[in-house]
């Protein structure tokens, strides 16, 4: 199965970064690995690669329906994580995969410390980047009342993150998921139709 190897992959991903913090050699052949600066680099390599295979666990274990296993290693990633954009991203992903369960309050709670992060972020940020922790935010909110059958609200939220970036196809599609349960089937299909004409590759 494809996360047992995964996991034996982590395992031995592990080992090695345990033997760098051990300062034991990556290869016992190569003792140049002992030098600091290209020991610190290798580290980091290593501490990529987990970050990586932590990441491709979480989605298979998603597409699995193991929503458990993949919040336990988005949880370790954003303890792993030192970047507050990569931070909000993971805590909002958890957020996302909490509503999966059904479980909009702890859901709510992650949106929460995704949004106060965002906020300091994005006061330093303008352009592009503002707009799209923004749009991210909007969905997360728009996410919520979704789940708890507030579609009319949910579709302003994604009406007010459609203006702010026009052809986002995540947008796109839940706007047409709020229509359809508001009875406006015409609408959705209006709505979907005008995204294929603006992004037929999507």
């Amino acid at each position: 199965e494809a996360i047992d190897r995964l996991h034996q992959l982590l395992a031995t991903i592990e080992k090695m970064l345990k033997n760098m913090k051990n300062n034991t050699p990556e290869n016992s052949q190569n003792p140049e690995c002992n030098e600091n600066a290209e020991r610190v680099a290798t580290l980091q390599l290593w501490k990529k690669r987990k970050r990586s295979v932590l990441y491709t666990i979480s989605n298979c274990a998603i597409m699995q329906k193991d929503f458990e296993l993949s919040i336990m290693n988005l949880e370790i990633l954003y303890e792993l994580s030192d970047s507050i954009e990569e931070k909000i991203s993971i805590k909002s992903s958890i957020g996302r995969v909490y509503l999966q369960l059904g479980d909009v309050t702890v859901a709510t709670e992650c949106f929460e410390v995704a949004k106060e992060l965002r906020k300091n972020k994005m006061q330093s940020e303008t352009g592009k980047k503002y707009t799209g922790m923004k749009v991210d935010e909007l969905m997360d909110d728009a996410l919520v009342s979704m789940s708890t059958n507030n579609f009319a609200d949910a579709l302003n939220i994604l009406e007010e993150a459609d203006r702010l970036a026009p052809g986002n196809s995540l947008v796109i599609n839940n706007k047409s998921v709020c229509l359809l349960y508001l009875g406006r089937l015409k609408d959705a299909l209006t709505n979907l139709e005008s995204e294929l004409t603006r992004n037929p590759k999507n």
